[in-house]
């Protein structure tokens, strides 16, 4: 009788944990969040380096993902991944397994842009200067992050993708 009860219980346990496992996976995850730009500083602190980007351009790589797009900078360039990794400019630089990007959720990035007239949207790294001065996301600190400023807002609360790269 004992052994039954602790078999059902353990079986039980599974279930619940295998069935919430699997909702929560299923949920969209939002990542980034809006800042002023003077509570982005003093909680994310000062911009290490910056490449500009359109605003036209990033609304267009918007316009090729579902749910997340991917940030990271090559030399002086900015890149745009959907969150396989897959190019969304036309340059075709491609990230190496192992690089680091930084995701954010479609919605919130359409969020920002639509909070600003600006034309010209400015990716930042803070947080820690690159190894060995590079320019390249993958090169950076752990620390390190990547934010999104206009004249008026910074949006930040990335992942880093790897390690926790969602699909679409």
């Amino acid at each position: 009788m004992k052994k039954t009860l602790s078999i059902t219980l353990m079986i039980s346990f599974m279930v619940i944990l295998f069935s919430s496992l699997t909702i929560a996976q299923n949920q969209d995850v939002r990542f980034g969040k809006i800042f002023g730009k003077e509570e982005a500083n003093q909680l994310f602190g000062k911009v290490d380096f910056s490449v500009k980007i359109k605003k036209d351009i990033l609304k267009a790589a918007l316009s090729r993902v579902d749910k997340y797009i991917l940030f990271a900078v090559k030399g002086k360039r900015p890149l745009l991944f959907n969150s396989s990794r897959k190019p969304l400019l036309d340059n075709n630089v491609t990230l190496d397994t192992g690089e680091k990007g930084f995701l954010f959720s479609k919605e919130v990035v359409e969020e920002f842009l639509n909070s600003t007239n600006d034309s010209v949207i400015e990716i930042e790294i803070r947080g820690g200067e690159a190894v060995r001065g590079s320019r390249t996301t993958s090169s950076l600190q752990a620390n390190s992050i990547l934010t999104l400023s206009n004249s008026i807002s910074t949006l930040e609360f990335a992942t880093d993708c790897p390690p926790y790269c969602p699909e679409d």
